[in-house]
């Protein structure tokens, strides 16, 4: 069979879409991609039943476009048809909730699948998630994203466990989902007239699963959707976790102050905050009494969790 063209779109396949969302990552970027084009190359992939990759595009949010030189001479080794080849879109607008807009926008196909400048497509990828879609009906399938370190990470962030992610089981509905492996029924998401809210500077993701899921759409799991993403040195540092902390706590929490702005619902949320400055804190003492670092640093993650929730709070009586 040959690869799929524009023209040659086959009857009742999802068509999809690839899009790579990138930042002044010269090198990842084409690691990423470089990934991509061989997963393309397998017969599973240009030859299975049920759906076609349509295109990949490289969305870059670098306002000086420093990806655009990359895309225009990018030619991998190997490549099923240069339809394939990457096409390159700039999100001038920053954050990268407009660069996943600009993705949702422009993508041709049915089916989009989300992938960062910092992972890899591990085995599986896409037709797990694809599959999870087809057999489920899913507005949204999300994937597993394994940890790969790019230098020997301390020993608290190893024994502590501090970048493993859940797994749950094959098929599993969600209630929300990241999207740096996410697959998205387009024809669902715009019927429910869903956008990611670029106000959200962090936590893009969680706010617009949750709102697929509060309007009644299906959210779905794939074990089989594998990617890895790549840590540098530079998330080595307790100061990293805590900002990391902080800021996916206020995305969540102002989240579900949006989803409901009750007075009950805020109530909610500051007894949360209490509760967890309370075990925070008395973690850390734990953990100085005892010699343990990694308790140490559960106990101020917990507090900069808390913290993250009370500015929330705050954003949402105007404070």
């Amino acid at each position: 069979m040959d690869p799929l063209t524009e023209t040659e779109e086959p009857q009742g396949d999802r068509i999809v879409t690839i899009a790579v969302l990138t930042y002044c990552r010269i090198f990842e970027l084409r690691r990423c991609l470089d990934s991509i084009t061989r997963h393309l190359d397998r017969p599973q992939v240009t030859e299975s039943k049920g759906w076609r990759i349509l295109e990949v595009l490289v969305v870059d949010n670098d306002p000086g476009g420093s990806a655009e030189d990359l895309v225009a001479n990018y030619r991998p080794k190997r490549m099923a048809s240069d339809h394939h080849l990457p096409r390159y879109l700039h999100a001038k607008t920053p954050g990268v909730a407009a660069a996943r807009n600009h993705a949702l926008d422009n993508a041709k196909g049915d089916v989009l699948l989300f992938i960062d400048d910092d992972e890899i497509a591990a085995d599986h990828w896409p037709e797990g998630l694809i599959k999870s879609m087809i057999s489920t009906g899913a507005a949204l399938v999300g994937g597993p994203v394994d940890t790969e370190f790019i230098k020997p990470p301390p020993e608290w962030i190893v024994d502590g466990r501090f970048f493993d992610r859940p797994n749950p089981p094959d098929g599993a509905p969600q209630t929300w989902l990241r999207s740096g492996n996410l697959a998205i029924d387009l024809k669902q998401i715009n019927q429910a007239r869903l956008r990611f809210d670029e106000s959200y500077a962090q936590g893009e993701d969680v706010n617009f699963s949750r709102r697929a899921a509060a309007a009644g759409l299906d959210l779905r799991w794939s074990r089989r959707g594998r990617i890895v993403e790549f840590v540098d040195e530079d998330r080595f540092t307790p100061e990293w976790r805590l900002k990391r902390e902080r800021l996916a706590t206020y995305g969540w929490a102002r989240t579900e102050l949006a989803l409901d702005p009750s007075p009950r619902s805020f109530l909610a949320g500051a007894l949360r905050a209490t509760a967890r400055t309370v075990t925070g804190v008395s973690l850390y003492i734990c953990g100085v009494c005892s010699g343990n670092e990694i308790t140490r640093i559960r106990g101020r993650s917990q507090v900069a969790s808390a913290r993250g929730r009370l500015d929330a709070l705050r954003s949402h009586v105007g404070l």
